[in-house]
């Protein structure tokens, strides 16, 4: 049945009645913001990927604009993707491979290779890409601590060799809490991996153990432990099978107790990627967007938390953070109170900045302002174009004028920070967020409680429940701003 055809009551489910109401639920209920609940009922993860308005845009003129684009100077947002892991997490439909132990090193090989070919393409249609400076670079996947010390020492000075690294340009890698051993740890800090990111999602076996994680809670309490050196961002998820809010709220307290750099707070995502374009998604569907995978769980005795007692999870971690000053910024991302935001996040979603980012490998995503592209998503068309000397673009889009302008206004929203429109009429002439269309737009979203317009002070801020449900506002509200 589509969420459509019920009631607010039952999309949103009982609540937890030893914890406060959510301000989200409260919110929700209401028949003016139905098309907001219907979004989150079965959420897309993130606002990775911010949609073009001109399909079927050629990939050579993305490349042209890109280019153009990243002459100004400014710091990019570079990253890699290398989709390998050992085993898929229930959750997950990012595009990635899996491979036996056996077979690891080899598979893992043929991406690196596959990646520096990939690289050369690059830098011959682009050929600012080897001149502006580096802001952020990642090591995205998939799990690339799968790499070997050789395999990853010789990526990162590849990267080194082909781009513009400064003193003060922060890499950060991804992988599995089981993959960062004391000895690892040592090597990524020789390398100058300045930060570490680990899924760990929960600090409970049941829960870990249903969604067919790799690690268990005791590799993901020894990898916090020993991470503390870096700047460690740990990424939770809320509403999964087994959860609940007081346990889930225990694993927010234990992060907070070890004071890591950044908590990435992580609704469970139902929604294909593919339907909004926010996030790259692969062929293959996450197990847990099968019903009857949720189903044959809760046969053996796992229960889903409700949608209300995910918003019940979300509004008291949030408090939880707040007491201890962590801020939220972007949205999800709450960094410690005397540590930087996550500079590759905010490079590209900053109303001040929004530079150009570029995503290798399958599945990475590049924006320029004008124009976005997304790479090939399964193995064959990957291979398949990079076999025929041409950059494995998927798809690629771009934006019109006003594409443009709601394009910097969702992205700026999901920084979580205030909105400023002289910054907003300096970059695009002749227009305000204190007149039409976006007056409207902005009243319309302060009447029912996402947001406070502050005139006076040429500023616009989203409420505490709009930040909580900004994805589903630059989803659903923007069809007449612009």
């Amino acid at each position: 049945m589509a969420t459509s055809d019920l009631s607010s009551a039952e999309v949103l489910g009982p609540l937890d009645p030893a914890y406060a109401k959510p301000k989200a639920v409260a919110l929700l209920e209401r028949a003016e913001n139905r098309h907001l609940l219907d979004h989150v009922a079965m959420d897309a993860f993130g606002a990775h990927v911010f949609p073009g308005d001109i399909l079927d845009y050629p990939p050579a003129r993305f490349l042209g604009e890109l280019n153009r684009q990243i002459q100004d100077g400014n710091p990019i947002h570079l990253w890699v993707n290398l989709p390998v892991c050992e085993q898929r997490c229930h959750f997950c439909q990012f595009p990635v491979v899996t491979a036996g132990h056996a077979e690891l090193g080899g598979v893992l090989q043929r991406w690196v290779d596959a990646n520096a070919k990939e690289v050369q393409l690059w830098l011959e249609a682009v050929p600012a890409l080897s001149q502006v400076p580096i802001g952020a670079f990642s090591i995205l996947g998939g799990t690339p601590t799968l790499l070997s010390d050789d395999q990853l020492g010789a990526l990162l000075d590849f990267y080194r060799r082909c781009f513009h690294f400064r003193e003060a340009t922060s890499i950060r890698i991804e992988g599995t809490a089981s993959t960062f051993s004391r000895d690892r740890l040592e090597k990524l800090k020789s390398l100058g991996i300045r930060t570490v990111s680990a899924g760990v999602q929960s600090f409970d076996d049941a829960v870990l153990t249903a969604a067919h994680c790799s690690h268990t809670a005791a590799d993901a309490r020894k990898y916090l432990e020993q991470a503390l050196r870096f700047e460690v961002d740990l990424d939770l998820m809320y509403g999964m099978a087994g959860q609940d809010v007081r346990g889930f709220l225990e694993d927010v307290r234990y992060a907070l107790a070890h004071g890591v750099t950044c908590l990435v707070l992580t609704k469970l995502h139902l929604r294909t990627f593919s339907e909004s374009r926010s996030a790259v998604s692969g062929k293959r569907p996450a197990a847990w967007q099968s019903l009857r995978a949720r189903r044959k769980l809760e046969a053996q005795g796992h229960r889903w938390p409700s949608l209300g007692e995910q918003y019940q999870m979300r509004e008291e971690a949030a408090g939880i953070l707040s007491c201890g000053r962590y801020q939220e910024h972007p949205t999800m991302y709450f960094h410690h109170p005397e540590r930087r935001p996550s500079e590759w996040k905010a490079l590209t979603v900053d109303q001040d900045r929004q530079f150009a980012e570029v995503g290798f490998g399958m599945g990475g995503s590049s924006s320029s302002m004008r124009a976005e592209a997304i790479n090939a998503t399964t193995e064959d068309a990957y291979f398949g174009l990079l076999d025929q000397g041409r950059i494995p673009l998927g798809s690629a889009r771009g934006f019109t004028d006003q594409g443009l302008r709601k394009k910097a206004v969702k992205m700026a929203l999901t920084s979580c920070r205030p909105l400023d429109d002289g910054l907003f009429r300096e970059r695009h002439p002749g227009h305000s967020f204190f007149e039409a269309p976006w007056r409207r737009l902005f009243e319309r979203l302060e009447r029912r409680g996402l947001v406070e317009i502050d005139a006076s002070g040429g500023r616009i801020a989203l409420t505490d429940v709009g930040r909580t449900l900004v994805e589903a506002i630059i989803h659903t509200e923007f069809d007449q701003g612009g």
